[in-house]
């Protein structure tokens, strides 16, 4: 099954840990400027789900599949690409959260949708 697509449960759960993801950065006091001091930027930003996605999900995603988009990775690949950014994560800022489980994510989906 490396190849199928990722189902939509495990993308609502991957967008679920973007958004918990980027609380627990900023929960932590990370801000997106030590990432963004490498192009010469000098801003303390919080985190957003987005920029989770784009700063450290996909440049991962994109080294390990060549893949640029999180719709066109697989189930498989989602789940490494989770494993490798929890790893390098916690060990350069002790920052770990654990991945949500698809059901919380699609509770959550729902909340957010309805306020």
């Amino acid at each position: 099954m490396k190849n199928v697509k990722m189902s939509d449960e495990h993308w609502g759960a991957t967008h679920q840990y973007f958004h918990n993801l980027a609380e627990a950065l900023n929960d932590a006091g990370l801000t997106l400027r030590p990432f963004l001091e490498a192009v010469d930027y000098k801003l303390d930003i919080p985190w957003t789900d987005h920029m989770v996605k784009e700063y450290l999900y996909k440049p991962i995603l994109k080294a390990q599949t060549g893949k640029t988009s999180t719709t066109r990775a697989t189930d498989f690949e989602a789940g490494q690409t989770h494993k490798a950014l929890e790893a390098w994560l916690s060990g350069h800022t002790g920052v770990w959260i654990e991945f949500p489980h698809e059901s919380e994510a699609d509770t959550e989906r729902r909340k957010q949708s309805a306020s």
